[in-house]
């Protein structure tokens, strides 16, 4: 079975979707992530488009970005290598939304159409309306999908994206 780069990369970037939505194994949607999000960087890259990457490392003074990009590679590095087999870190699950942003912009900005990107997007716009700039939600739809949501609990705001997921589902096995 030959596979692009994009193709792996959606497939790693949706199933961490699907796994953060289930409110499972957030190692694993960390590292599936991260993987998505350096691939889609690199096409991102290849393609001539400037990457969520690029873009944020391009806000910050160049004598603190290896610093900054070490702190927030952290929990991603100590996960992949062994090196550090026996030391502990701090991780807490919410770190994985800005990865799972960060990759499905790359997607969006080389235009691969993902159906989970565009449910996290919005799931977040949701949940996190003030972290954005745009709202992709000129005529109230993201509030009429979820509701109101934003002071509910993490893990019910969780399960709002996984409704939307298994809706779109059925929705496109019809």
């Amino acid at each position: 079975m030959m596979v692009s780069k994009e193709h792996a990369a959606i497939a790693q970037l949706e199933t961490a979707i699907w796994l953060y939505f289930e409110d499972k194994d957030p190692i694993s949607v960390h590292t599936l992530a991260n993987a998505a999000g350096e691939a889609l960087d690199g096409c991102c890259t290849a393609a001539g488009q400037e990457s969520m990457w690029a873009a944020f490392r391009n806000h910050i003074k160049p004598e603190f970005w290896e610093e900054i990009r070490n702190k927030i590679r952290e929990p991603y590095n100590h996960f992949k290598h062994s090196s550090n087999a026996h030391q502990s870190i701090y991780f807490t699950d919410d770190q994985n939304v800005f990865f799972l942003f960060r990759a499905c912009m790359n997607a969006r900005t080389l235009s691969f159409d993902s159906d989970f990107c565009g449910i996290f997007i919005t799931w977040l716009a949701a949940v996190e309306p003030q972290w954005l700039l745009q709202l992709p939600d000129p005529n109230g739809a993201i509030r009429a999908a979820y509701g109101d949501i934003l002071l509910l609990p993490r893990e019910v705001q969780k399960g709002r994206g996984r409704a939307i997921i298994e809706i779109t589902k059925r929705t496109f096995q019809s």
